[in-house]
């Protein structure tokens, strides 16, 4: 209960340190004529010196990549797609950082003659006699 009295009276007094005091005068600001009057001392932005704004720096790397820019200008559309496609691609590489998981399943029949041994000549331990050997 003591919160909802104490905010609207820490909220008024708060509003009442912003008042102005009757006795309050603005401050008067003087601004030099040159600036008074200096209304089309600009260029105008058809200007020659608007359009190629970089020349003034007369620095041949800065021509040499505005000229670059104007020459390799592409349309949004394209600038999209090769924005995609670098996507694609990070996407794709950062793919190798992660382990992989291959499943696999196979299905084998084996059937052995009964009448002939597969596993080749086996020794007879009793006989000392090789079975499975043509005569």
């Amino acid at each position: 209960m003591k919160k909802f009295i104490l905010t609207p009276v820490v909220l008024a007094l708060s509003l009442a340190g912003c008042a102005v005091g009757p006795d309050y005068q603005a401050p008067t600001t003087s601004m030099a004529e040159t600036y008074l009057n200096a209304e089309n001392a600009g260029l105008s932005t058809d200007s020659q010196h608007v359009k190629f704004w970089w020349t003034k720096f007369h620095d041949p790397v800065l021509n040499q990549m505005v000229q670059d820019m104007q020459s390799q200008n592409i349309p949004l559309k394209v600038a999209a797609e090769r924005v995609k496609m670098a996507n694609n691609y990070k996407t794709m590489v950062e793919s190798f950082k992660v382990p992989t998981i291959n499943l696999g399943a196979g299905y084998m029949n084996y059937q052995f003659s009964k009448n002939d041994s597969s596993l080749g000549p086996i020794l007879n331990p009793l006989s000392d006699s090789v079975s499975g050997l043509p005569p």
